[in-house]
């Protein structure tokens, strides 16, 4: 149960991260550089442990 909310908690802050990265791509966002490494590292993390978690589900 808990599981099931922590995924749909990662998912929605992905989809946010895929809404900021595009924003900043098309320059309608400043982002400082340095914070912005540090957003997509943070998401790209976010990302390994979404897909772990699934993968362990459909096992």
């Amino acid at each position: 149960m808990i599981g099931n909310i922590l995924l749909r908690v990662i998912f929605i802050i992905l989809i946010l991260a895929l809404v900021i990265n595009l924003l900043v791509v098309f320059r309608l966002v400043e982002f400082d550089g340095y914070w912005y490494g540090w957003f997509n590292i943070f998401n790209i993390l976010l990302l390994g442990i979404y897909f772990y978690y699934v993968n362990k589900k459909i096992k």
